[in-house]
């Protein structure tokens, strides 16, 4: 038997499942700083990332960030953009792990820790995961 409490619950599951179903298959859009490193060859890989993933070539750019964060392996900003490219090639266990790398690192920014939130949030989402 249908009880009003139920019938609540139930609502509010399909709601939750309507909307997660409906969240962008996009990483929330960041804006690196101007520099993100004062290193000209980390800057150099993630300019090649960065015409590699306007290119659609996302493996390709993941291999620029990956050799930028051998150079750098303490840089947030490389780990942050190293999620975004996993989040929109799909790999979202991946971008999730990368992201919360970015937010131990992140210190004293405060925008560059709600945009790891953000992406691990949306990772969760889009595999069907909630919770911490």
């Amino acid at each position: 038997m249908w009880n009003n409490a139920r019938l609540v619950r139930l609502c509010l599951l399909a709601l939750a499942f309507i909307l997660t179903a409906c969240a962008p298959l996009t990483p929330p859009v960041s804006e690196p700083p101007a520099e993100i490193s004062r290193n000209a060859a980390v800057l150099e890989l993630v300019q090649r990332a960065e015409e590699e993933t306007a290119s659609g070539r996302l493996e390709q750019a993941a291999g620029w960030l990956e050799r930028a964060l051998r150079v750098e392996p303490q840089n947030p900003w490389l780990w942050y953009l190293l999620a975004e490219n996993r989040y929109r090639d799909g790999r979202y266990d991946e971008a999730e792990g990368l992201a919360e790398k970015s937010l131990s690192l992140t210190g004293d920014e405060p925008t560059l820790a709600s945009q790891n939130r953000a992406l691990i949030t949306q990772a969760r989402a889009a595999r069907g995961s909630v919770g911490p």
